[in-house]
């Protein structure tokens, strides 16, 4: 009889550490909701060198702790060109979230005030 109190005991204590540690797993997903929205996002910079609004997007994507891919244009003109015709936008950088043309610089900056980076 007290080899099964024994079992209960121990049963309820390893449930009761489940639902705790359950409960703390909740909680610390909710302390940061855009953790696991971020690992989802594919952010792709097309840049050229020395550009100052590239180097500024970049600066924020990683100040936001955003991965990212940059693709160098600097002397690729037919790649600049498929985008020209793609997006209609002439300047770099072109931005893609999620293979969705965003813009350039500013349009990013404008994503981040409004909290929706």
């Amino acid at each position: 009889m007290k080899k099964l109190n024994k079992m209960r005991t121990v049963i309820c204590l390893l449930s009761i550490i489940a639902l705790v540690f359950a409960g703390v797993k909740a909680w610390e997903s909710t302390k940061k909701p855009n953790s696991s929205m971020r690992e989802d996002l594919q952010v792709i910079l097309y840049v050229k060198e020395g550009c100052r609004y590239c180097m500024m997007a970049e600066e924020l994507l990683r100040e936001n702790n955003i991965d990212y891919e940059a693709i160098d244009l600097s002397f690729d003109r037919e790649l600049q060109k498929k985008l020209v015709n793609q997006t209609g936008q002439t300047t770099v950088p072109y931005i893609f979230i999620n293979n969705k043309f965003i813009g350039g610089y500013k349009n990013l900056l404008d994503l981040k005030k409004k909290d929706e980076l």
